[in-house]
């Protein structure tokens, strides 16, 4: 499950839709990725990390004359250094550096009559920094990790012509994550 916010304010515009809003939804989402770490002295470790996720909002986000659906794909490439607490968890505190690249396309986005937010679909690629704790082993059979992502500087964003957030669209913004494993077997 995804949580999706976004909050849009235009100086000296309306106080209303599309130049001031707030808008969030839940989407059902599929995520996909690996990470590769290889052991670097006693304590550290370095590598990288690869996750695709898609994520679906229906009916989607709720506005006034109407509901408009949503899809997010997020494509993150980064490069991993961790310090292993050398711990009976596996407990290990992470950085990570990398690109974020992320498609958020609205149903019907030229049709005004079902888009009543006249929200753009856009597309976002930026650097993103994290920082992350990792438990794998927190018990024989559950591991847990979270971690947050910022991005801070330097988002290239490109939105649906004529329906652009104001002149020049910028993006800042912060990612949480969290994940639960269950080990079977």
């Amino acid at each position: 499950v995804s949580f999706l916010s976004q909050k849009l304010r235009t100086e000296g515009g309306p106080i209303s839709v599309p130049d001031n809003y707030d808008i969030s939804t839940s989407a059902a989402t599929i995520a996909l990725g690996g990470t590769l770490l290889y052991p670097y002295k006693k304590k550290f470790a370095l590598g990288g990390e690869l996750t695709y996720d898609y994520a679906k909002a229906l009916p989607g986000i709720k506005v006034t004359g109407g509901t408009t659906s949503v899809s997010l794909h997020n494509i993150k490439v980064r490069a991993l250094g961790g310090y292993d607490m050398k711990r009976k968890s596996g407990m290990m505190l992470f950085g990570r550096l990398g690109v974020h690249y992320q498609s958020y396309q609205v149903a019907n986005v030229q049709n005004l009559m079902k888009n009543t937010a006249t929200l753009p679909s856009e597309i976002i690629t930026t650097p993103a920094l994290g920082v992350g704790i990792a438990m794998p082993r927190l018990t024989n059979k559950i591991g847990l990790k979270f971690s947050l992502d910022a991005i801070l500087v330097g988002a290239s964003v490109k939105q649906t012509k004529n329906l652009e957030d104001g002149g020049s669209p910028s993006a800042k913004g912060a990612i949480i994550g969290a994940a639960f494993n269950y080990r079977w077997k």
